[in-house]
């Protein structure tokens, strides 16, 4: 699992770099910190301190998506 401190630990060892692009993300969400955010920081920050204990790794890329900044109780407005 993504959250569990050195899940990464074997993926990252000989390579030069790490595109980073798995969050979580579902509609099906009874709290946001617990469902969402949370797994999204830790998963991200594992990675990170797998990353730093492989010395070859030179670049580390992280993205983000639309669901970042987007609140799925709004109704979208229409347009005229």
């Amino acid at each position: 699992m993504l959250v569990q401190e050195g899940a990464f630990d074997e993926a990252v060892k000989k390579v030069d770099g790490v595109a980073h692009t798995a969050s979580p993300f579902h509609f099906n969400v009874t709290d946001p910190y617990t469902d969402l955010i949370n797994p999204a920081v830790n998963g991200t920050l594992n990675l990170l301190k797998s990353a730093i204990k492989e010395p070859k790794i030179q670049r580390v890329v992280i993205t983000s998506s639309f669901a970042g900044a987007f609140f799925p109780f709004e109704r979208p407005r229409r347009r005229s």
